[in-house]
């Protein structure tokens, strides 16, 4: 497998600018969060942005006290649509597999979501709780379907936001990189953790294979150094 994991770093913004730089040359799917910016990926040529479930169901969790019963129906339905992987999962289901049962079974309870939403909408008040929920599902629906398309595809950002929390915390903790040199170094050893721990590599053996032979590139350029990230390694046997 090829495990490669990237925490990038621009000067503590999340800009347009930066985004779009950012992926000029990429090709493919994004599973993203809600950020108003990434609307703006979803216009290139060869980017399709899918959205997250977790993230829509969160606007409803937050309505429950607000309209409970509108904010049950949609947590309800949106359960339901999770049920699929968990039938996908249990199956062990190929990517191919995977894909059917969601077209055949998630896809038409999403479609029903949008219309119920799509009629709940014009009676709710649009900046409340319930209101901004049903927005937000209207709002990306496209985008929310679109991993039905392929089970190779992740229905929620789960796994990614897991994977950032150590940073989170740590970011509470220390508060400050201390500059923006110092918090782009960082990215760069988090991504470095980040792919040891996909490749289920230990991080300190890495270390000390790296800094002991990343000097055995600087005078042979037929050489590549990515050899040495850790997935790589482990291909080899090496770690």
């Amino acid at each position: 497998m090829n495990c490669k994991k990237l925490f990038h770093y621009h000067e503590g913004s999340r800009g347009k600018e930066v985004a779009l730089e950012f992926f000029k040359d990429f090709k493919g799917a994004l599973g993203v969060d809600g950020y108003g910016v990434y609307d703006l990926l979803d216009k290139l040529d060869g980017i399709m942005i899918l959205c997250c479930w977790a993230h829509c169901r969160r606007y409803f969790d937050r309505a429950l006290n607000h309209d409970r019963k509108r904010a049950e129906h949609g947590i309800e339905q949106i359960g339901l649509i999770y049920s699929v992987e968990t039938i996908a999962d249990e199956e062990g289901a190929s990517y191919e597999r995977r894909a059917q049962l969601r077209q055949e079974l998630a896809y038409p309870i999403i479609r029903g979501l949008e219309a119920w939403a799509l009629n709940e909408q014009e009676a709710v008040m649009p900046k409340s709780p319930i209101g901004k929920a049903l927005g937000y599902l209207l709002g990306h629906i496209r985008q929310l379907s679109r991993y039905t398309t392929d089970g190779r595809y992740q229905i929620d950002n789960n796994f990614i936001e897991n994977s950032v929390r150590p940073l989170a915390l740590g970011r509470k903790n220390y508060l400050f990189c201390g500059n923006h040199d110092a918090a782009e170094d960082a990215a760069i050893i988090y991504t470095f953790m980040g792919c040891c721990k996909l490749a289920q590599v230990d991080v300190r053996k890495w270390l000390n294979y790296f800094f002991t032979h990343i000097h055995d590139y600087d005078e042979d350029y037929s050489r590549d150094p990515l050899e040495l990230l850790p997935h790589n390694l482990k291909q080899k046997g090496i770690l």
